[in-house]
């Protein structure tokens, strides 16, 4: 290790005080900014490190009794444990985060899928001739609570389809296509055409099991109450999913 008292020029009894304007009076000769030497950058950092290990009681007391070194390595040694300390500390909560994302998404997924598919089969089973029933200003309602329930349950399919579905176009590379299905196992076509089927199903078997318990004129979805059948699945799914937010805001609290 360098003598820092030589690089200072000043002796091993020298007081702060003479530590302090040795210090500001090669700090003027050797600055970068005033010195044209292409050394003095180099210079300035020498005299700047012996007059932070000089300047304090500690520090010095250690480079006297030759233990400096021991003590920067112990320094060093305890940033890379906070270094590594700290990058665990973002794994964990990045693992946790996900964790917590895949859950949510998850329970979305089955409460969207089921809420849809039970409000098309309860909705053909019944027929409830609520439009027809209503007057302009609820029917304007209905029509408004049907386009905000459309919205949001694309809104959340496409959220669900984000994560458990890969692209259909991923042709480019056969590496990022191993990539994305490693973690998404449905393509969005299938995705896609098990929720449209699935709706389809659900409205097709109401009317049939509406047909077989009540036998109306052999008339099966394409009958009365159709309006309703397309209008009222996406507004009990607006209103399941409300609910549900709902419930997890207040559990939360």
């Amino acid at each position: 290790m360098a003598d820092f008292y030589r690089l200072l020029g000043v002796s091993r009894q020298a007081s702060e005080r003479e530590i302090k304007a040795a210090y500001r009076r090669l700090a003027k000769l050797y600055h970068p900014d005033v010195n044209p030497s292409p050394t003095a950058a180099e210079d300035f950092a020498r005299i700047t490190e012996a007059y932070k290990v000089l300047s304090s009681r500690r520090l010095r007391a250690l480079y006297d009794r030759g233990l400096l070194a021991d003590y920067e390595e112990y320094v060093r040694q305890r940033e890379r444990a906070a270094v590594l300390q700290k990058r665990v500390k973002v794994i964990i909560e990045e693992l946790l985060r996900r964790e917590q994302e895949e859950t949510t998404i998850r329970q979305m997924a089955v409460m969207l899928t089921v809420s849809l598919f039970a409000s098309a089969f309860l909705v053909a089973l019944f027929r409830p001739p609520i439009f027809e029933t209503l007057g302009v200003v609820g029917k304007a309602i209905c029509l408004g609570l049907f386009g905000l329930g459309m919205w949001e349950l694309v809104r959340d399919v496409m959220a669900c389809m984000d994560y458990y579905a890969y692209p259909d176009d991923i042709t480019p590379s056969l590496l990022r296509l191993e990539e994305e299905r490693a973690g998404k196992p449905f393509s969005r076509t299938a995705a896609l055409a098990f929720l449209v089927g699935g709706y389809l199903l659900a409205l097709l078997f109401g009317s049939l099991v509406r047909y077989a318990l009540l036998g109306i004129n052999g008339r099966l979805l394409l009958s009365y109450g159709l309006i309703n059948v397309l209008l009222l699945p996406p507004i009990a799914v607006l209103i399941i999913m409300r609910l549900r937010a709902l419930n997890e805001r207040f559990s939360a609290q």
